[in-house]
Formats: C-alpha cells, structure tokens, sequence
C-alpha cells in the first residue's frame, strides 16, 4: 500500500532513534547506528565492492554493508524494490532452537529502541521456506513509522536447517498517526450519516456513490489503473484562511467517526492539493491495495477552494 519515503517526501516526523541507554551494549549501539542510516539507503556504511553469486538472494545485486550485528555474519546490502540491509545467525537444527533464538534477538532489538517499539507477527505459508516473521517499528506517543525491520525463520531445502534472519529496510518508513479518543464533535449531522457509510465502504464492493453525507455533495467516480475512487465535494469556498478552517474542522469530524483500529497519515502535496489526509485501518498498512479514506483542501482559483472527499477502493 505505502512506500518508503525519500529526503522530500513523508516528513510528519524524523526518524532518529536515540541513542541505547546501556553505551557498553555492543549489539545495541552497532545496531541503532545502523539503523539511523536507513533514511540515508546505509550510504555510510556501503561498501563500493559489488557481491556476486549470492545463493541467498539469488538473481539480486548484492553489495557488503560495513557494519558488525554481535552474533551475525557480516551484512549485506541487497537491491531489492527496498533495498535492505541482511544479516544472518548460525544454521540451527531445530525450530525451537530457532524460535528461542529470535526470541532473544527480538528482546536485545527491544532494548536498543528504549522500549520504543511496535511487534507485529505475519502469517507466513507452511508451504515456503519462511516459516515464522516478526516485524518491528518505531514508535513514539502520537504514533508510529511503518515497521522496517523484520526477524525471520527460514528452513533450508537442501540440509532442513534452520537459519534466522535480520533484515532493515532502507529509506524512512512513512509515519501513521494514532486517533484520539473523544475527540469534540463539530458537525453531529456529518458524524451521524458518515458512520454508516464508512461501514459500507469497509464491508461492501466498489458501487458508485455510498450515501448522503452532507454538506458533501457526490460528483461521480474515478476510475485508475489499480483503483476506483468515489468523489464527495464540498464547493463554493473563498479565501484561503476559510478553506483551512474547514479542512481541519471536517478531518476533526472523520478522526471522531473512526474507531482506534484506524490510523492516518499525511500524503505529500501534489498538483492544487494544498493538504491531504488519509485514513487507513491499522491492520491494513502493509497491504498493496487496501482501502484509504482520503480528505483533500484543493485550491480550484483565485481565492476559490473546495474540500475533497475520496473513497479509495
């Protein structure tokens, strides 16, 4: 659904880690070093030598990453859609051994972030060599970075070993924020017809227009490549200062019509839109194609500006 950001894009907040409370933590310190140059695609710690015939990640341009995990083999940089810097722990013999292990590398990357963190654990196939992942993110008081580090098992086909695995993405992890409970309401008319819609959209196919939403007005739908989106409007706005008024009176109301298994996020500026929002359900954030609630503020001319209503299937 999101991608990793690049210098210009995503900065609702930075991503900088503080540095470990235990300085003598070798794991700790090498690690948030690391994991700080993420932002900057590892640049201070790639290596010019380029790796050839990685049976690991085969087919893969492979580059070495000048950095020490205790208790892992040196790093890899690996030019993925995300790069990602790789690093592995001794074959094991037995799935417990395995578990345990990421049991205890997941708790010293816990004690590097301060507590700081978001663990989140994917369903994987039986059927491939990844048999368990752990995910971890960032986190701070008002939310969240897309988790950029993950923990993973993998079975080998060739001798049943089993090897666990650290990856960290490269690029800044675009920032989720968590929704307020009891939030003031503004508009009880706009909550009241907007809930049940938001139930639909969640729960039922694309049709064309959901719903009566005043003082939103449906325009019709936009259909992509990959998307459909349902359009709301809300017209006739001048000047500037009334237009963002409105936009953070109206995203108020939305935060109050979502429950907390929502998240939101701000989407980089493009063309008239002066601000954007979107809304997304937490448990689909790393979905490619998961539904998105989107309210725009769009400067349409001389001091005229609309607020934009999207419904992104």
């Amino acid at each position: 659904m999101v991608i990793f950001c690049n210098a210009t894009t995503c900065n609702a907040q930075d991503f900088i880690i503080p540095k470990p409370k235990h300085k003598k933590n070798e794991f700790a310190k090498n690690f948030i070093k690391l994991l700080n140059d993420a932002p900057n695609n590892f640049n201070e710690f790639k290596e010019n030598s380029l790796k050839k015939n990685d049976s690991t990640y085969p087919n893969k341009k492979i580059f070495g990453i000048n950095a020490k995990i205790p208790g892992a083999s040196g790093g890899k940089l690996v030019m993925d859609t995300i790069p990602f810097a790789a690093f592995s722990f001794p074959k094991i013999n037995t799935i417990e051994e395995a578990e345990s292990l990421l049991v205890n590398v997941s708790n010293q990357i816990i004690e590097a972030m301060n507590q700081r963190v978001l663990l989140a654990k994917n369903e994987v196939n039986n059927n491939t060599i990844l048999k368990k992942q752990v995910k971890i993110a960032y986190r701070l008081k008002n939310g969240f970075f897309l988790h950029n580090v993950f923990l993973e098992i993998f079975k080998s086909n060739i001798d049943n070993n089993y090897e666990l695995r650290l990856k960290i993405n490269s690029g800044k992890p675009p920032f989720f924020f968590k929704i307020i409970k009891n939030e003031p309401v503004s508009s009880f008319m706009f909550v009241s017809s907007f809930k049940p819609i938001l139930s639909t959209f969640q729960k039922n196919p694309w049709h064309d227009c959901l719903g009566n939403i005043e003082p939103f007005k449906c325009i019709g739908t936009k259909k992509g490549k990959e998307e459909v989106t349902v359009i709301y409007t809300k017209s006739d706005i001048k000047e500037f200062q009334n237009g963002r008024k409105e936009f953070e009176n109206w995203f108020a109301n939305m935060r109050v019509c979502m429950s907390d298994n929502y998240v939101y996020y701000i989407v980089p500026n493009s063309g008239n839109k002066i601000r954007e929002m979107a809304f997304i359900k937490f448990d689909d954030i790393d979905k490619k194609h998961a539904k998105t609630l989107h309210l725009s503020l769009i400067e349409k001319g001389a001091d005229e500006y609309i607020i934009e209503l999207d419904f992104v299937y």
